[in-house]
């Protein structure tokens, strides 16, 4: 909302400059009877006239969400940038007709070194408001400001053509008025068509840059409790953006914990990229297509080994890939303190994604459990019967230690 004003106070104070250019270059216009001053006198209302729909819209934005407005009025920016460029294009193209006219109807300007005078003048003027708006613009991320502060870039080739096309017709080239009107016509003209498509695309939802998109994409993607995330869509709303995804993660994890991961990705987003004033997660389970099975056993007869009571303390471990080849193991952890981690951290290596156990110790579960590994309770004696009901689905996933 600080932003929102700043970009509010930086409008309404370029309007004051403005207007008060704009009853110079009128004035002088008609005293001298300068087409190109009368040019660069309508292409100043018209910024006049953009900047205070920039003005408007960034006012407009500060007001809080309601329930008539959910996601709040960040759009009015949009709107008012589409009002700005669509007064932009009329005036260019009266601009246009002017300068071919002109041409039909030359004239020797009557105050030639006061025509002179307020062109150079313009020059300056022109060069502080683009550096002006630029700046407040890059700071809050202001579409329209932005907009403006480009249009500007015109304003200064147009302000120096304009002071040639005086100083020539001063030594009698008197055509020179009309192509200058005519090229300053045309930038206004090009730059009306522009940002006109720009801020109806952002009406439409418009996704923004490919820069943002691609800095959301990297900053999931290196969530290690995020397995794949889908369906990334990102829209900018005035000068902010909101945005939503679908993340998998481990379906061990539980509510409390999934919320603590979304909430640590959303703030990462809003910290690396602060255009983004709201981005919604949507989480779902990852499904397990191949399975490596782990199944404490306290014997080495493949199917056959009895499953051990306990986990850290089991003296082999049965695996079992995805096509049911099964391989015994020997827990050289099992004697020693403290090893709970390392017989957690043995299973992990073994790429092993699945864990069958009738019992298991606190630690172990939270590292198996951080490493995505789905831990079910089985009653059955052997690993074949384990198996057997794992895969018709009869066993409990466990959400916490047992």
């Amino acid at each position: 909302m600080m932003d929102l004003k700043e970009g509010e106070i930086a409008s309404r104070n370029i309007i004051l400059l403005k207007v008060i250019l704009f009853f110079l270059q009128l004035i002088v216009g008609f005293l001298s009877g300068s087409i190109v001053i009368l040019a660069a006198a309508l292409d100043s209302i018209s910024d006049v006239v953009g900047l205070f729909a920039s003005w408007f819209g960034l006012k407009i934005a500060q007001k809080q969400a309601n329930e008539k407005f959910p996601y709040g009025y960040y759009k009015a920016e949009s709107l008012a940038t589409t009002t700005v460029s669509l007064v932009i294009l009329y005036f260019g193209f009266n601009l246009f007709i002017k300068g071919i006219n002109a041409f039909y109807t030359p004239k020797i300007i009557k105050e030639p070194i006061l025509a002179m005078s307020l062109a150079f003048f313009s020059i300056f003027i022109a060069l502080f408001l683009v550096k002006y708006l630029e700046t407040v613009a890059k700071k809050i991320n202001s579409s329209s400001l932005m907009a403006n502060a480009q249009e500007k870039r015109i304003d200064i080739l147009s302000s120096i053509l304009v002071f040639l096309a005086v100083f020539a017709n001063n030594f009698g080239i008197l055509y020179l008025e009309a192509i200058v009107t005519i090229l300053i016509s045309l930038w206004v003209i090009k730059f009306g068509i522009e940002n006109t498509l720009k801020s109806i695309y952002s009406l439409m939802d418009v996704s923004p840059s490919n820069h943002i998109d691609e800095k959301i994409k990297e900053i999931i993607a290196s969530q290690k409790q995020v397995k794949k995330f889908k369906n990334l869509k990102i829209r900018k709303s005035g000068p902010l953006v909101f945005g939503e995804v679908e993340i998998e993660i481990a379906s061990t994890i539980d509510v409390s914990k999934a919320h603590r991961i979304t909430e640590e990705i959303e703030q990462e987003i809003k910290l690396k990229v602060p255009e983004v004033i709201h981005f919604t997660i949507h989480i779902e389970p990852s499904k397990i297509t191949k399975s490596t099975i782990a199944i404490p056993v306290i014997n080495n007869e493949g199917f056959e080994s009895k499953i051990s009571p306990g986990f850290t303390n089991s003296p082999f471990f049965a695996i079992v890939d995805s096509n049911f080849n099964c391989k015994i193991i020997k827990n050289s952890f099992n004697k020693k303190d403290n090893s709970e981690h390392s017989v957690a951290d043995l299973i992990v290596d073994m790429g092993v994604n699945v864990v069958l156990i009738k019992k298991i110790e606190e630690i172990a579960f939270h590292t198996l459990s951080d490493q995505m590994v789905e831990i079910y309770t089985t009653n059955c004696d052997k690993v074949g019967e384990a198996l057997k009901n794992y895969s018709k689905g009869k066993l409990n996933k466990k959400f916490k230690p047992c």
